[in-house]
C-alpha cells in the first residue's frame, strides 16, 4: 500500500527522491537521528498522514508510466536522437 511516510538518510540518492519535511524525513546517517524521526513519526498522526499523504501524489506524479514516457521522450529530444515529442 502506498501513501506511508519515509525516513531516510541523505546518503545514496535517496535525498533527490524524498524532500525533507515534505514526503519524507531526510536525517544524517546516525542511529540517533534515524530513532528521533522514527519516534517523530510514531507521535504525530498528523505528521505521518500529511507526510505519506504528499509522497504519494509525488510519485504517482513522478514514477508513473506515463511520467517516464514524458521524460523519455523529453530526454531523446535533448539529445538529438528525436526532432519531437509527439508519439507516433
Amino acid at each position: 500500500r502506498f501513501g506511508r511516510p519515509v525516513v531516510c538518510t541523505n546518503v545514496g540518492g535517496l535525498n533527490d527522491v524524498i524532500r525533507d519535511e515534505f514526503t519524507g524525513l531526510v536525517v544524517p546517517t546516525d542511529p540517533d537521528a534515524i530513532a528521533a524521526a522514527l519516534a517523530r513519526l510514531a507521535g504525530d498522526g498528523t505528521l505521518r498522514r500529511r507526510l505519506g499523504s504528499e509522497a504519494q501524489r509525488e510519485a504517482v506524479a513522478r514514477f508513473t508510466l506515463a511520467a517516464w514516457e514524458e521524460r523519455a521522450a523529453r530526454f531523446a529530444v535533448a539529445a538529438g536522437w528525436t526532432s519531437h515529442t509527439e508519439r507516433s
